[in-house]
């Protein structure tokens, strides 16, 4: 994937936030934006299991099957 990126001359985007990952999990999943509340008490989601975890979480809701 890097080669074609470079061959291509795009440079990735670096990591996301955690707004912005949220919000990139929330679109991709279930088509909607977190809630405003979500965003506001949403801990740091910056390790790598706690992000799985808001993944899992996403794809379990039936949401996830309507939006595919």
């Amino acid at each position: 994937m890097w080669n074609k990126l470079d061959r291509l001359g795009i440079v990735p985007s670096g990591p996301a936030d955690d707004a912005m990952f949220l919000r990139r999990v929330y679109l991709d999943t279930i088509g909607t934006l977190p809630r405003r509340t979500r965003r506001e008490r949403s801990s740091p989601i910056r390790i790598p299991s706690a992000r799985s975890q808001l993944i899992d979480r996403r794809l379990a809701r039936d949401e996830y099957a309507d939006f595919f």
